[in-house]
This record gives structure tokens, sequence and C-alpha cells, in this order.
């Protein structure tokens, strides 16, 4: 999956940034915001030398100010997630130190790539 795909369906949800965010944004309690990144990208090759399998792994942080927000706002991702058909886990939930509340994601792809 391309970035610019997932920042589109990001978007649906709530603003969202590649790698980086200002930091103001946060600070100034301008939630909700998602940050996201590619962890991975492996190519899995096959015994039959004709396709590659990707399998790209993303983590999806979304910031909220506080649990109400954070209920409401993991249920549309959840939900935009899966009207998508991109399978998600829930892998950690923290307090910062502003009072946010960050909600970490991570969804796995698979793509067909090279095949002859």
């Amino acid at each position: 999956m391309e970035l610019t795909k997932l920042k589109e369906i990001l978007d649906k949800v709530a603003p969202s940034y590649h790698l980086i965010y200002e930091p103001s944004d946060v600070t100034e309690l301008k939630t909700p915001i998602i940050v996201f990144s590619r962890v991975n990208s492996v190519f899995n090759t096959y015994s039959d030398d004709k396709s590659n399998l990707r399998a790209t792994t993303f983590q999806i942080n979304l910031i909220t100010k506080d649990s109400k927000e954070m209920d409401a706002y993991s249920k549309k991702l959840e939900e935009t997630l899966t009207g998508f058909e991109l399978p998600f886990t829930l892998t950690s939930e923290y307090l910062n130190e502003n009072k946010t509340i960050t909600v970490i994601y991570e969804i796995r792809t698979e793509e067909i790539k090279n095949v002859k």
C-alpha cells in the first residue's frame, strides 16, 4: 500500500501525518491527530520463483485529549480500517506527559509483486 493511499484513509478519521507533525498540535490540544509510519516491509519469494509477496507493517498512533474522545475516535478508526479491509491490531495505549492519550495500532498489508 502506498503511503498516500493510507493517508487518504486515515484522514477520513482525523488529520494524519506521516512520521512528523507540529508539536503545537498536541501541546495546544488540537486533537485528535494521527501519526503513522511504515515499520517494515519484507519480500517473501516462493519456491516457484514466480511471485513475491510484499508484507508491510504500518504503525498508527491516534492521539486524543481524553478517554471520551479516545473511545469515539478509536471506534471510528477501527470501523474505517475494517471498511477498507485492513486488518489491524491494537498494540498499546498510554498517557502522555501533557495528559493526552496515545493509542497505537498496527496494520499489515500484503501485495503480490513481480508476477512472471
